[in-house]
């Protein structure tokens, strides 16, 4: 799709909620997360097939994604109920509650049975705690077909004044959710030693956002 559709979607999805705290909310997740980094992001998503969207929020990205492609189905979860409840209004509103199926879960709790092509991790890993962010991964191997892609957009431990500057927003946003940021040679690492091939870049952005994008696929273990 050409950027101009993007942006259409972009704004068709923070116009299905109805609360204007909500929207501003979106606006600004948008910014951060903004048409170019979910292109990229977007591409390697498959066009067709099912694709796990583990701490989706209000389900903004949910959504986006599923807009892109009307053949792609989500299946996304969030701790927080009444941010899954937003969610299934607003796919509703779409017409995407057929296409996008949001479950009110942590991802600590959830059950990953279902296979599925694509798994999406959008600032989310480092607020995980360290503890059980390996068994995670473990799960996010098992979950995969043997041809899908894990997806992680995080946040890297350096440049040390990006760091702060994502520090405080983070704990502005919760000031009781952990933050754990990881550097690339120490995710690639963790992610290799669980079974990924692993290709990661920096996302450059206008905010001085740390973005680094892992785009993990499967190897033989041994």
């Amino acid at each position: 799709m050409l950027t101009a559709d993007h942006a259409e979607i972009k704004k068709r999805v923070i116009g299905s909620y109805r609360s204007w705290v909500i929207r501003l909310y979106c606006q600004i997740r948008f910014l951060i997360m903004n048409i170019r980094i979910l292109e990229e992001i977007e591409q390697y998503l498959p066009r067709k097939g099912r694709v796990l969207d583990a701490g989706c929020g209000f389900g903004l990205f949910s959504l986006y994604f599923a807009s892109c492609e009307k053949e792609r189905l989500l299946y996304s979860f969030d701790l927080n109920s009444d941010r899954i409840r937003q969610a299934r209004a607003s796919s509703k509103r779409l017409a995407l509650d057929e296409q996008v199926q949001f479950q009110d879960c942590d991802i600590l709790d959830y059950e990953f049975k279902q296979q599925v092509d694509a798994i999406v991790l959008l600032d989310l890993l480092h607020h995980i705690p360290t503890s059980a962010v390996p068994g995670l991964i473990n799960h996010f191997y098992n979950t995969i077909s043997d041809d899908g892609v894990v997806l992680i957009k995080d946040i890297e431990s350096k440049p040390w004044y990006k760091v702060v500057f994502t520090w405080i927003l983070d704990k502005a946003m919760d000031p009781k959710t952990p933050v754990n940021y990881y550097s690339k040679a120490e995710m690639i690492h963790m992610l290799q030693e669980h079974g990924f091939d692993v290709k990661s870049h920096q996302l450059l952005d206008i905010l001085p956002y740390p973005h680094v994008l892992y785009i993990c696929r499967k190897t033989r273990r041994e």
